[in-house]
């Protein structure tokens, strides 16, 4: 049976409790992304009821937002991409090369999410301080802004026929 060509997954996700931890693993944005915040997660705040809690459990400790936003950005960060092992139609691999190193799949789909209730919370806190930020990704605007406006641009431009006719025949 013929199958479709399956498009790689642009993000893999890690959800637990009301918080997700997002990776971008499609090579093509990788190589367009910032190295330095390669293989970090953003961590989303889903949940509803506890609203101002994000703030109160950690500002007056980090000093900082450590979330890329809620549950309804998430979905528009999603909206027209491809999610890792959700929508059927991405292809996922088994690992994924991040500043020249392999990581495993698996690894970025554990089901650990930074910062959400439970007892690794404290841990968790005190890995942001000491590493200054370095477990998680703080530059969501700008990738939402900078990265995936590129990546998009590029899949647009590879998609007419001009191109497809410059690379078959140079």
């Amino acid at each position: 049976m013929f199958k479709p060509h399956l498009k790689p997954a642009d993000f893999s996700i890690a959800e637990n409790n009301a918080f997700a931890a997002v990776y971008v693993v499609n090579p093509r944005i990788l190589e367009l992304d910032d190295p330095a915040q390669r293989g970090k997660p953003f961590v989303f705040y889903q949940g509803t009821t506890f609203s101002t809690l994000r703030q109160t459990l950690l500002e007056p400790t980090l000093k900082v937002q450590i979330y890329a936003g809620t549950g309804a950005d998430l979905e528009q960060l999603l909206k027209g991409r491809q999610e890792a092992g959700r929508d059927g139609v991405a292809k996922v691999p088994e690992t994924v090369r991040i500043n020249g190193e392999s990581v495993a799949m698996t690894k970025l789909r554990s089901g650990y999410v930074p910062f959400s209730f439970g007892v690794c919370h404290d841990d968790d806190v005190a890995r942001f301080q000491r590493s200054y930020g370095s477990n998680v990704r703080l530059d969501f605007q700008e990738f939402k802004g900078r990265v995936l406006p590129r990546y998009d641009a590029k899949m647009a431009q590879e998609g007419t026929f001009g191109y497809k006719l410059r690379h078959l025949f140079g």
